[in-house]
């Protein structure tokens, strides 16, 4: 049987050159103008337990941690330990609970309970029963107020809004929706009862 040669030729394939990879991530400014010098070892140790923490919340991930001062040249803060950083997170306290039981009138924020009048327990309610959607200050006056008459362009709602945050001791509770109205801030733990 005649014998078959098979040629191979050998050809070096070089893949077409690709664009490099977009990075992504993010960077965290922290204006200091107003820190005392004094307080940079603090500082240091934030800059580090932010990064360390950036690497553990995203494992693969490389952060890198710099400190600039007057002369705009970047300090490089090296790793350190985040343990006594994530132990001050856990010590804080967690989000207030509102709780709003329009059978009795009754709010408490975290047991505690709040004094409010007629109309502002009615302001909170309507908040609370439209969710995170923006509520407007004419929506406000006819179901709060009930066309009880309030001249045009009183602060009527601001004023019970601005006396809400007072009260319950939240000051970010009620948002303003510039050329909107007002809403609950997300977060809140708002209960309805009863």
């Amino acid at each position: 049987m005649p014998s078959t040669a098979v040629l191979a030729s050998r050809r070096t394939v070089h893949p077409a050159p690709q664009p490099p990879a977009a990075r992504r991530g993010f960077v965290l400014q922290v204006d200091l103008s107003d820190v005392a010098d004094d307080d940079l070892d603090d500082l240091v140790r934030a800059v580090q337990n932010l990064a360390d923490l950036a690497v553990e919340w995203f494992p693969g991930a490389r952060a890198r941690a710099a400190l600039t001062g007057d002369e705009g040249t970047p300090r490089v803060v090296p790793a350190g330990r985040a343990a006594a950083f994530r132990d001050r997170l856990a010590a804080l306290p967690g989000t207030p609970t509102l709780a709003i039981d329009p059978h009795t009138r009754t709010v408490t924020v975290d047991g505690r309970s709040v004094a409010l009048t007629a109309t502002e327990l009615g302001l909170l309610l309507h908040l609370a029963q439209a969710g995170p959607r923006a509520v407007t200050r004419a929506e406000l006056l006819a179901s709060v107020w009930g066309g009880r008459h309030v001249p045009d362009g009183s602060r009527t709602v601001d004023v019970h809004v601005r006396r809400l945050r007072d009260k319950t001791g939240l000051a970010d509770l009620l948002v303003t929706a510039r050329g909107t109205g007002y809403r609950l801030a997300p977060g809140y733990d708002v209960r309805l009862v009863g």
